[in-house]
């Protein structure tokens, strides 16, 4: 019954797996600095660089107060 339910497992399965999405994305926007990205870009890649991050701590919260295990962030930790 998911209306009795604050969560379920497989909102705990996408957290897990988006966080590892979320790294990669992070990971890229880093190589706009360093590979000849217009300014342009280099400023879209800051702005996705802390999204993401912000977007990454709020998952790993969310996963710590259920007790769930929190996986590592490729490239963040």
């Amino acid at each position: 019954d998911s209306a009795r339910l604050a969560w379920t497992e497989a909102d705990v399965r996408f957290m897990q797996d988006m966080i590892g999405h979320h790294a990669q994305a992070v990971v890229m926007a880093r190589l706009a600095p360093t590979h000849g990205a217009s300014a342009e870009i280099r400023t879209l890649a800051g702005r996705i660089l802390n999204a993401q991050r912000d977007e990454i701590a709020i998952m790993r919260t969310w996963l710590r107060d259920r007790g769930r295990p929190v996986p590592t962030a490729p490239g963040l930790d």
